[in-house]
């Protein structure tokens, strides 16, 4: 009878330990899941504030968007120093899009801002200063980046309407 008693016991005690031990993996897997949540809306907002930053001062610098603006339709019109400038706007911008794409292929960016960013480098890469920029220093950014740069100049050639404006082409 005792080691009926003792099994009892013992039953009892581990299904308590089992309640215990799923519970606390429950709300362990519940913690990690708001931790990671949490980092991938911060991760987020750190790559868009990057963006309207760069955007800001863009918008803010008249030479700078100047240069921008004239670099968009090609090298040839550009300076020296104005090519270094659209070349260090360009590489940002690109920077940023190889980034965001590797935030993306480890789970740290949501898909949304990957879609955001894939439309922004849709239009980025139709204009020819940037197909000229992108011939130069294309070796500088990933093979997965390369490869969807390539497809998005390919598919803007045969773009019958330009993206912007006419003033801005």
């Amino acid at each position: 009878m005792t080691s009926i008693f003792w099994q009892q016991i013992f039953f009892i005690g581990s299904l308590v330990g089992f309640v215990f031990i799923a519970t606390a993996l429950i709300y362990l897997a519940l913690q990690v899941k708001q931790y990671t949540s949490a980092t991938r809306h911060n991760t987020h907002i750190s790559f868009l504030g990057k963006f309207l930053d760069f955007n800001i001062a863009l918008a803010q610098n008249k030479e700078l968007a100047d240069v921008y603006q004239r670099g968009l339709r090609g090298l040839k019109g550009l300076g020296r120093e104005e090519q270094s400038q659209f070349f260090s706007t360009a590489t940002f911008i690109f920077s940023y899009w190889n980034e965001a794409y590797r935030g993306i292929q480890q789970g740290l960016l949501p898909q949304e801002h990957w879609n955001e960013c894939n439309a922004i480098l849709t239009d980025f890469a139709q204009f020819p200063g940037v197909q000229e920029y992108w011939e130069y220093r294309k070796h500088w950014y990933s093979n997965e980046l390369q490869s969807l740069v390539h497809k998005l100049i390919r598919e803007a050639s045969q773009k019958a309407e330009p993206v912007y404006p006419e003033t801005l082409t």
